[in-house]
C-alpha cells in the first residue's frame, strides 16, 4: 500500500505522456479494496498525461506457451514455485499490453482482461510537502512545479465484484489489486490537526493525526482556508495510520479547516477552526545602525574579534622583543 507502504511507478516515454506518478490507493499486491472504492494516482504534471479511458474486450487469442510445455526436456527445471512465478509474470505482461504506452488508462478484470467503464478527474488543488533543508528550498525556488503534487481520481461507474482480482493499466505500467468482501459505507475517524508551527519565514508546517478507517488505505485530508462562512479548499494530504506533516502558505495567520475523505467517498464532518500560532519575528533589525543579534551574526563577530585580539598580541610581542634586542648588554 502506497503512502505508508508505497509502490513507486516511474513512467517513461514521450514528454507529453510521462509525468512521475505513484499509485497511492491501491498499490500492487493490495487486497481488501472496497468494491465501491476509487483509485488514486498521485504525482506531478498529471493533467498533461493521457487520461483517455480504454475498454479492452479481453486478451488476444495468441497465448505464449509455458517453457516447460514448449520444451518438455526442461520440465525438471520448471517445477513449483517457479511455474507459479512465471504464470504471474506472464499475466502481468499480457495485462500491460492491453493499453499501449501513452494511449490512456484501463481498469480491467485480471483473469479476463475485460475493461470496466470509469470516470476520471484531477483533484482541484495540490499537495505541498514540508521543506526542511536549504537545498530543498533552493530547488523549489528554481522550479516551483517540483513542489506541486496532483491527484488523479479513477472512479468505476459501478461497484466492483467482491473477492476479485483487478488491474489498473496506465501508460504501460500496472497496478494489480484484489477487492474485499463488500463495500465501505462508514466514514473514517480523524482527530484533525495537532499543531501548526512556523519553521522559517517561508515555511509554515502542520502536523495531522493519523486517520482510522475500516479499510486499510490512506485517506485524503482536505485543507480549507478563509472565514467560516466562506471557506475555500486550498490543498490536500494523503494520511494513513501514522502522523503526517505538510507545508502551508508561509506566515498565514488565518484559520485552517479540514476534513478527511476515504477511498470509498465517505467523509468526516468539517472540523472547526484551527488557529495559527503567533508569527515569530525572524528579522530583528532595529533600524539604522542597529546590529543583528542572530546566532549566525554573533558567531561571525566572535571570530572577527578573536582574530583582532590575536593580531594585537602578536604585534605587542614583536615590539617587546625588538626593544630587548636593541638595549646595551652589561
Amino acid at each position: 500500500m502506497f503512502f505508508f507502504l508505497s509502490l513507486l511507478i516511474g513512467t517513461s516515454g514521450n514528454a507529453l505522456a510521462a509525468p512521475d506518478f505513484t499509485a497511492s490507493v491501491p498499490a500492487s499486491g493490495d487486497d481488501s479494496f472496497p468494491t465501491n472504492g476509487s483509485l488514486w494516482l498521485y504525482g506531478r504534471d498529471l493533467k498533461d498525461w493521457p487520461q483517455e479511458m480504454q475498454i479492452p474486450t479481453g486478451f488476444p487469442r495468441q497465448i505464449e506457451s509455458a517453457p516447460w510445455i514448449k520444451n518438455p526436456e526442461l520440465q525438471d527445471l520448471w517445477r513449483e514455485p517457479r511455474r507459479v512465478r512465471w504464470r504471474k509474470d506472464h499475466l502481468r505482461k499480457r495485462l500491460k499490453q492491453l493499453v499501449p504506452e501513452g494511449s490512456g488508462i484501463a481498469l480491467v478484470e485480471s483473469t479476463s482482461g475485460k475493461g470496466i467503464p470509469f470516470s476520471s478527474e484531477i483533484f482541484p488543488v495540490t499537495h505541498r510537502p514540508p521543506l526542511h533543508t536549504e537545498s530543498q528550498k533552493d530547488e523549489v525556488k528554481s522550479s516551483p512545479s517540483k513542489n506541486s503534487f496532483e491527484l488523479l481520481i479513477i472512479r468505476p461507474e459501478k461497484d466492483l465484484l467482491p473477492n476479485t482480482e483487478y488491474a489498473l493499466v496506465a501508460n504501460g505500467e500496472l497496478v494489480a489489486f484484489s477487492t474485499g468482501p463488500g463495500a465501505d459505507r462508514e466514514p473514517p475517524l480523524w482527530d484533525g490537526i495537532t499543531e501548526i508551527r512556523h519553521e522559517s519565514e517561508n515555511n509554515s508546517v502542520y502536523e495531522a493525526h493519523p486517520v482510522e478507517d475500516n479499510s486499510p488505505f490512506a485517506a485524503r485530508v482536505e485543507i480549507y482556508r478563509g472565514k467560516a462562512e466562506n471557506i475555500r479548499l486550498r490543498q490536500f494530504a494523503l494520511v494513513g495510520s501514522e502522523f503526517k506533516s505538510g507545508r502551508l502558505s508561509p506566515l498565514n495567520q488565518s484559520c485552517v479547516y479540514a476534513k478527511a475523505v476515504d477511498v470509498a467517498g465517505n467523509e468526516t464532518e468539517m472540523l472547526p477552526c484551527f488557529k495559527f500560532p503567533p508569527v515569530p519575528n525572524f528579522n530583528k533589525s532595529k533600524g539604522k545602525g542597529a546590529c543583528n543579534s542572530s546566532p549566525s551574526t554573533m558567531g561571525l563577530w566572535s571570530v572577527l574579534l578573536a582574530a583582532l585580539l590575536t593580531v594585537r598580541r602578536s604585534s605587542a610581542r614583536a615590539s617587546e622583543k625588538a626593544s630587548l634586542d636593541s638595549s646595551p648588554s652589561i
